[in-house]
């Protein structure tokens, strides 16, 4: 915390002479009760009426200038601002904004205010269609980080759907705002924005250098559908230019996130993605334009602990090249462009990298190519894993789980398992807590793997399992999710939370009736949830 400089100004009245001057007007105020009272017919009634309100007025202001948290030191009451404050403000903020709020108290509480910086450093917009002037938002926002001086900066901005569909058909929207982001950039601790790919390039062609305090960056362009298909131009303009050096010698850099943010629904995607897989494994030419994948890029990876490229796919030995060099790696969210597999002859085993930070691992293979990578990595701490994509061989999981022995908590996969590996494959993850099973069939499912975790012999920690399930599959799951209840209401173990997430329509129907043999659960708080989020 700052000190802030309102100390005592040439002029104020000390403590004793506040005092001294309050008894000399009670004393005044006393003498004219008694001429109002006793002598009313010397002065016009109205006059004594308008002396007695303003010497009241003056005891008042006397008496809260001597207020015990008049007393508090000015470091102290500043502390306390901050405490009172919320970390992150909204713009435009709301009339119950509590930093409005304290400076609408006293001058003297205003002016505090106004001289902590801190107070005006962290502020998030976000963009809607409901009566939002990107303009005069614009406005308060340079406002508010004028207050805040050359205190380190925290911007969050994004564009809320669906008025980041208009802003894609119109970037000018949100012109604004990045000459804003461009001024500041010298004094940045924090920055996310999610604007279109166009708008966000400017900040990516700074020289380098141009972010000095730096320390967490999110980059999150919002990508339209036909941006997954345009193939004429070579890579994808969304994607992270391998020329951009404006955060490559950011000294204190720990977190770079470039992840877009899709503006279709999945549903959409599986439509056109049969034919996208099959253009981007046609031919080595056709591989090299796939929108998915981009050139490699300069960035200081030895400082990062937080990397996240979802949709940014690099050869799998690039990325090992990138984590050999990061000693803290904690969060790595990375996609995997294929090899190619024209080498003569064989080749020696790749020397492992051992991530002992890594707690969290998402790997998007859209094409293949992601067994590459999950062959070279060793993770002992690893909780959380997300698997999109095709290719992924059970082996290649069970080997990284035996070299890692990591005890994996949540596991998510968005890929296809064989009904033969099932099994085994849960039965070394045994640990698992949550288990999240979306946009991709799992009716293949063994009955006899549902009733095992119906029985809890498999997966018996399991606490959360959100799934799409079939007509076919419903039986078999509202039966694992019945004896997993019961068996919480006996007492003999934890109930299950359960949400079936984007039920086809062709299925719903018989999916609901089965459920309604789970209705006698209700009175327990125990329900299904249906969930549309894909």
């Amino acid at each position: 915390m700052s000190t802030p400089n309102i100390f005592r100004k040439s002029g104020t009245l000390t403590e004793s002479e506040l005092r001294t001057k309050l008894l000399e007007i009670e004393a005044a105020l006393e003498r004219l009760d008694l001429l109002f009272f006793d002598l009313p017919g010397l002065f016009p009634p109205e006059e004594l009426v308008s002396q007695h309100e303003d010497l009241e007025k003056e005891i008042g202001s006397l008496r809260a200038a001597l207020a015990p948290h008049k007393k508090l030191p000015v470091e102290l009451l500043a502390e306390i601002f901050f405490c009172c404050s919320t970390p992150r403000v909204i713009l435009p903020p709301q009339a119950n904004e509590p930093l409005l709020t304290l400076t609408q108290v006293c001058r003297t509480w205003r002016e505090l205010a106004l001289e902590v910086p801190e107070l005006w450093a962290s502020i998030s917009i976000s963009l809607t269609e409901e009566g939002t002037d990107a303009e005069r938002i614009t406005g308060i926002t340079e406002q508010w980080i004028a207050r805040a001086g050359a205190y380190p900066l925290s911007i969050t901005v994004q564009c809320a759907s669906p008025y980041a569909t208009a802003v894609c058909a119109n970037s000018d929207l949100v012109s604004g705002f990045i000459p804003l982001v461009l001024s500041h950039a010298h004094h940045l601790q924090h920055l996310d924005l999610a604007f279109p790919s166009a708008k966000l390039m400017p900040i990516l062609a700074l020289p380098a250098g141009a972010f000095p305090r730096l320390e967490t960056l999110a980059l999150r362009p919002l990508l339209l559908l036909s941006d997954m298909t345009t193939l004429e131009t070579g890579y994808a303009a969304w994607h992270w230019p391998s020329n951009a050096v404006a955060f490559d010698s950011s000294p204190l850099v720990r977190e770079v996130t470039y992840s877009p943010i899709p503006m279709f629904k999945l549903a959409e995607l599986e439509v056109m993605a049969g034919d996208v897989m099959e253009r981007a494994m046609a031919a080595e030419s056709d591989v090299g334009t796939h929108p998915f994948f981009a050139p490699a890029f300069p960035l200081p990876w030895s400082q990062l602990s937080t990397i996240s490229f979802p949709f940014t796919a690099l050869p799998a030995e690039a990325w090992c090249a990138v984590v050999t060099e990061c000693p803290g790696l904690a969060y790595f969210e990375v996609a995997i462009k294929p090899e190619g597999s024209n080498q003569p002859g064989p080749t020696p085993d790749p020397p492992l990298v051992r991530l002992d930070s890594l707690h969290y691992l998402s790997i998007s293979a859209f094409c293949g190519g992601g067994d590459a990578l999950l062959d070279r990595l060793v993770a002992p701490q690893l909780t959380t894993f997300v698997l999109m994509g095709t290719l992924y061989t059970t082996a290649s999981l069970l080997a990284f789980h035996a070299r890692s022995n990591f005890a994996l908590e949540t596991f998510i996969p968005v890929m296809h398992i064989p009904a033969a590996d099932v099994a085994a494959l849960f039965q070394a993850l045994h640990a698992l807590q949550t288990l999240i099973i979306l946009a991709v069939s799992s009716e293949h499912f063994p009955a006899a793997f549902w009733a095992r975790v119906g029985r809890a012999d498999l997966l018996p920690n399991l606490a959360a399992l959100l799934i799409r399930p079939t007509d076919a599959q419903a039986p078999v799951l509202v039966d694992m999710i019945a004896a997993r209840w019961e068996a919480a209401v006996a007492g003999l173990g934890p109930g299950v939370s359960v949400g079936f997430c984007d039920v086809r329509p062709a299925h719903l129907a018989a999916v609901n009736d089965e459920l309604r043999r789970l209705e006698k659960y209700a009175e327990g708080g125990r329900a299904v949830d249906i969930l549309n989020v894909c």
